[in-house]
């Protein structure tokens, strides 16, 4: 090897050994640094994790995490939120508060419940995970409420105000948060509104002596999942219903929900239950329903539109008016329920004893009942079932089958319709009446434009009304009916009846009544023309004196009731009458005068008990009660009898 060569070896070598150390107290110097960062961030973390132990193992960590969280979630609220203390032993995992309240910033109470256990995972959160598991309220009770129709509802005003839009950053995404499971237990929401109307039920003082709605839910427990709440659109919070039952508080009698499954939402429109099902104590049910107001401003309001699954006990519904019956029913309907309970009902079948109905239209049940468009078709239907709704007894028995149409309040009822009765006990030969028109009842009872056509019609039912006419038969006619009776109530009416030994009395009727000045006094100005009237149809008032016969004319009706004034102008055969006398409508037979003028009247004709053509010319004053001779007291003149 040459002298250059090894020089360069030799430089090569010294370069070398230096460049090397150089290295070697670089990755000592790392090896040190990395070393003293470790320990750093293991110092750090032991930091830290006392800190968490200190604050969650201790009750001064807990009260002082407590009330930083606190101060952050107040930051956003406009009322005051309280909590009275944690009972949990750490706050790794969970907490469970008790006492806590929240207020309006008005100082209206919205919420307080007995204890909240909330359940949450903290490695969740700091990866980015759903933070809250589970939250329970125990004793939960929530005031919805807004107590005069200018202002909002009290939830409106617990978030703070924000002085400037310039404050919300809309190009910010908002994250939904996530609160996993939600349940309540033994908890109450109750809803107050101003009411539309100062009567009706369910009436309650708020502040100030003013008048509120009241809707309640009582004994109410709920289990929800997949609860999401946002603040950026709507709806606010949404989640599944896996869970709920409750005892609604809307009339005297609660609405009783066993259970209810479905979606829930909360937002402008209130508290929504979708494609809910609702099972009942004897049925199930299912649709939509809603709790908040029906446009911005207006008051909250239950509303639903549900469709029975089945048959269901109509106990179900006994809350909503106890004249309900027994029995069942099946069908949908929209209800509403505000100063009152608002029914649509559609092809709801109902099942009662003996008896079945279908209805169609809405129903109004508030201090009385109101009918809508209602359709209702019969077949049949007891006449018994109605006696509740009337508020009065039906002096027969028997069964209405048919339809009919129904508008307006109970006291003023616009109907038509075309039904057929069926009495029992008298003989069963159907009345079929076409009607139409308005009936009034209350203080002033009456009808408007009221007719009733009798195709064929059973005059035994009016021996219930008036026993002691001899109604027994059948016939056909057609009734008009108009006015009041405090200022007069025309009637105008044409009868056909026939006797059950074919006697026919045809009948035009035509005048007025009205109520009198003393208590249960009636007065009548009516005329009656026969055409003829079947005098042996009267042989039941006056069974001895043996009645046949036809007589032709008019009587004339004037006066009270129960002393009415008679004036009677009839021909029989070729001889004429005319009478005129008092006696009392209700009770003919008990008290009676009569005076009688005849000409050439063939008595023969008009009784059995006379001979062969027998006649009489003269006046007669008859007085008594009863139809025995010897209860009469009489006075004749200027008698004449040819035979």
């Amino acid at each position: 090897m040459s002298d250059d060569l090894k020089v360069l070896d030799e430089s090569l070598a010294t370069n070398g050994s230096d460049e090397g150390g150089a290295v070697g107290r670089a990755e000592r110097l790392a090896w040190f640094s990395r070393r003293r960062t470790k320990r750093g961030l293991i110092a750090g973390a032991l930091f830290l994790v006392l800190a968490a132990v200190v604050t969650t193992q201790t009750k001064q960590g807990q009260h002082l995490a407590l009330r930083a969280a606190l101060n952050q979630v107040q930051s956003s609220l406009s009322g005051e939120l309280t909590i009275q203390g944690v009972r949990s032993g750490t706050l790794l995992t969970g907490a469970t508060m008790t006492g806590v309240r929240l207020d309006a910033e008005d100082g209206r109470p919205v919420f307080s419940a007995d204890s909240v256990v909330v359940r949450y995972s903290i490695l969740s959160a700091l990866s980015g995970g759903q933070p809250i598991r589970s939250t329970m309220f125990w004793g939960l009770d929530l005031e919805i409420s807004r107590y005069t129709s200018k202002e909002s509802v009290n939830l409106n005003r617990v978030l703070a105000h924000r002085d400037s839009e310039m404050e919300l950053d809309i190009s910010e995404p908002v994250t939904d948060l996530l609160l996993g499971q939600v349940g309540f237990r033994e908890s109450r929401v109750r809803i107050l509104t101003p009411p539309t109307k100062r009567s009706g039920q369910r009436l309650v003082q708020g502040p100030e002596g003013v008048a509120l709605r009241e809707l309640t839910f009582d004994s109410l427990d709920i289990d929800i999942d997949e609860a999401i709440l946002s603040v950026s659109r709507e709806p606010q919070f949404t989640a599944k219903l896996n869970s709920l039952s409750s005892s609604v508080g809307v009339l005297e009698e609660p609405f009783v929900i066993e259970e209810a499954l479905g979606f829930v939402s909360y937002g402008q429109r209130g508290i929504t239950i979708s494609e809910g099902r609702y099972r009942l104590p004897d049925g199930l049910i299912e649709g939509d329903l809603t709790v908040g107001p029906r446009a911005e401003g207006q008051p909250w309001v239950l509303t639903a539109d549900i469709q029975s699954e089945g048959w269901v006990s109509l106990s179900d519904i006994g809350w909503i008016d106890a004249r309900i019956p027994e029995g069942r029913f099946r069908g949908a309907a929209e209800l509403r329920i505000e100063d009152g309970v608002h029914l649509a009902v559609q092809d709801v079948e109902t099942e009662l004893e003996a008896g079945n109905v279908i209805f169609n239209g809405g129903v109004t049940f508030d201090e009385g009942l109101t009918l809508s468009g209602m359709q209702v078709s019969a077949n049949p239907l007891p006449l018994d079932r109605l006696e509740p709704w009337i508020e009065r007894d039906i002096p027969i028995d028997g069964w209405l089958s048919g339809e009919a149409s129904f508008n307006g309040a109970l006291a003023d009822l616009s109907l038509q319709g075309r039904v057929t009765l069926v009495p029992t006990g008298l003989g069963g030969t159907p009345t079929t009446a076409e009607f139409q028109g308005a009936i009034h009842m209350g203080d002033n009872p009456g009808a408007t434009g009221f007719s009733v056509s009798m195709g064929s019609m059973n005059y035994d039912v009016l021996s219930a009304l008036w026993p002691e006419f001899p109604w027994a038969g059948s016939g056909n006619g057609r009734v008009q009916i108009d006015g009041r009776v405090e200022g007069g109530v025309m009637v105008v009416a044409d009868m056909e009846h026939l006797s059950a030994a074919s006697l026919q009395t045809v009948t035009q009727v035509n005048g007025m009544f009205w109520r009198g000045m003393e208590d249960g006094s009636w007065i009548t100005d009516m005329s009656v023309d026969f055409q003829p009237l079947a005098v042996g149809v009267l042989g039941g008032i006056a069974p001895d004196l043996q009645l046949r016969g036809d007589a032709r004319g008019s009587v004339v009706l004037s006066g009270a009731l129960d002393d009415v004034a008679i004036e009677a102008d009839l021909t029989v055969n070729d001889g004429h009458v005319r009478g005129r006398g008092n006696m009392d409508l209700g009770s003919p037979t008990d008290r009676y005068t009569i005076e009688i003028e005849a000409y050439e009247l063939p008595l023969f004709a008009l009784s059995d008990r006379f001979p062969e053509e027998t006649s009489w010319s003269g006046s007669l004053d008859i007085e008594g009660f009863g139809t025995s001779p010897d209860a009469m007291s009489l006075d004749l003149y200027g008698s004449a009898y040819e035979s």
